[in-house]
């Protein structure tokens, strides 16, 4: 398991584990009818709004307004908006159609189920401004929509300096690799690691506007740096994944044995350095030496935030259903019929975490050993 980065353990507070009373049994019972959704229908009744259709750009997150539940995204460390990183005019330079400016967190879940990557960007303080044609698009799923778009992150430098796996790795250093359908540029800027990645989908991409964009971006962090302090995020999810959900007790509850909890895997990338610095890579329990995942719990720590952001612009893809989870505040069961997957989204004091699983009893109770075990 990959040590997590040591500037984690600074930016959030501390909290102690509750004990666990709720029975795996009463919970399973509790859902019995929210459940028949991931049981025997791939298209579950929605309780929200569809997402934007086609061509039709989502809300600018500059402004977000504050979420329902009270929670608030953390400050960005940088006196910048979107339109300041990259001006309108360098984005327009980059495809040969108009795009206007999204919700990056809006345009991923809108691709299905998931906790959109660039949410721990935003959660330490950093940026993460994307213009597209209004289509969804989520890089750890793919797409099948005509999407075209770029996403432009920007993960602040740390006062511990990078992960052990991202100097390893030689990261960040400048790259750049584009055509005409994809874009990958990297970029250090004051210390910053920036990361443009644009998709042409049915159009193509530029490549002197791609290179104006990076310059623009570089521009803008050069002239905000150095940047603010970073603020430190309320959690109650634990360090580890053994303090999260014991291996015994998931593989008690889906009958396997020999398994492993994994946070990482693959290769590294300004996303998962983010998410490292947040202590969101989150818990895959697999068969030791395989791929396959069993059961998986991904979170953004202090990120009810991100939910409600997601939830107000009808982009809960699949749509969800309420649940009684002994433990958690709210929480909710949704079925990808794209992956087979079924999800459990637990919002739990200033977290979100969603537990994954092929098999719905498994997500389930696995949610409920987490909610019963997280302060509130």
């Amino acid at each position: 398991m990959e040590t997590l980065h040591p500037e984690r353990s600074r930016r959030r507070a501390r909290t102690t584990r509750r004990p666990r009373t709720a029975s795996v049994a009463a919970v399973l019972a509790l859902a019995a009818l929210a459940l028949s959704a991931c049981a025997t229908s791939p298209e579950p009744t929605a309780t929200t709004e569809a997402p934007p259709p086609s061509g039709t750009a989502t809300p600018s997150p500059e402004p977000a307004p504050a979420p329902a539940s009270g929670t608030v995204r953390p400050a960005s460390r940088y006196d910048l908006t979107c339109d300041e990183l990259v001006p309108p005019a360098n984005i327009s330079d980059m495809f040969d159609v108009a795009v206007a400016p999204v919700d990056p967190l809006v345009t991923a879940a809108s691709a299905g189920l998931s906790v959109p990557r660039m949410t721990s960007a935003l959660s330490i303080g950093g940026l993460a401004c994307e213009w597209s044609n209004g289509e969804a698009y989520n890089s750890q799923l793919g797409t099948t929509t005509p999407y075209t778009g770029v996403l432009v992150t920007v993960v602040p430098p740390q006062d511990a300096g990078w992960s052990d796996r991202a100097t390893g790795a030689g990261l960040p250093a400048p790259g750049t690799d584009c055509g005409a359908d994809f874009c990958s540029i990297t970029r250090v800027a004051s210390g910053a690691w920036i990361a443009i990645a644009a998709i042409g989908g049915p159009n193509a991409i530029l490549p002197v506007g791609a290179d104006g964009v990076a310059n623009a971006a570089v521009a803008a962090v050069d002239s905000a740096s150095p940047p603010a302090a970073a603020s430190e995020v309320p959690s109650g999810i634990p360090d580890d994944c053994e303090g999260l959900v014991p291996v015994a007790t998931v593989e008690s509850i889906t009958g396997s044995a020999g398994l492993v909890a994994e946070t990482t895997a693959g290769g590294w990338s300004e996303w998962a350095e983010a998410m490292a610095i947040a202590g969101d890579l989150g818990c895959r329990w697999m068969p030791s030496g395989a791929d396959e995942v069993v059961v998986g719990a991904a979170w953004v720590r202090g990120g009810v935030w991100a939910f409600d952001r997601i939830e107000a612009a009808g982009a809960l893809v699949p749509a969800p259903s309420d649940l009684a989870v002994a433990g958690a505040d709210r929480a909710f069961v949704r079925w990808d019929p794209e992956r087979g997957v079924c999800g459990v989204d637990l919002l739990v004091g200033p977290d979100w975490i969603q537990v994954t699983s092929a098999e719905q009893d498994w997500a389930l109770a696995v949610a409920e050993e987490i909610a019963a075990g997280l302060p509130r």
